[in-house]
């Protein structure tokens, strides 16, 4: 099944949906890290990218500290050191390639999300970025 396909697992009746292996996340505010996290439970690598060094590591520590509650929650399906050695946390777009979906998150800020979403699709296969939130105006 490709990662864009799903099927309805017969016994449970559950719809069940193929992942990509490798999933970016561009920002790694709330939204984005929880995005982020949400793919690390599903068993992705992930990728997430932030404007700078700074940012980065407090995305990163915002997705630790989920993976850990999740853990804490008997949410996830190995430890979290698994789930976190799944995790690259960048200040470089160009991290994202080779990434099957990469999911927008940055602020809603027109020009900022203009700019964020023309270079990410430089860098990728026609459609593989998707928006988090509602699409730009025309």
């Amino acid at each position: 099944m490709s990662s864009a396909q799903s099927a309805t697992d017969e016994g449970s009746g559950e719809l069940k949906v193929a992942l990509p292996d490798r999933v970016g996340v561009l920002g790694g505010g709330r939204m984005g890290s929880g995005i982020a996290h949400a793919f690390l439970l599903g068993g992705c690598q992930v990728v997430v990218v932030e404007r700078d060094e700074e940012e980065s590591a407090a995305a990163r520590g915002r997705v630790e500290a989920a993976v850990l509650a999740s853990e804490k929650r008997g949410l996830l399906s190995g430890t979290s050191q698994d789930a976190l050695g799944r995790l690259t946390s960048v200040a470089d777009r160009d991290a994202l390639a080779g990434c099957g979906l990469v999911v927008e998150a940055v602020p809603e800020v027109l020009e900022l999300k203009t700019q964020a979403l023309a270079d990410v699709e430089q860098r990728l296969d026609p459609g593989a970025v998707a928006p988090a939130t509602r699409p730009l105006p025309d």
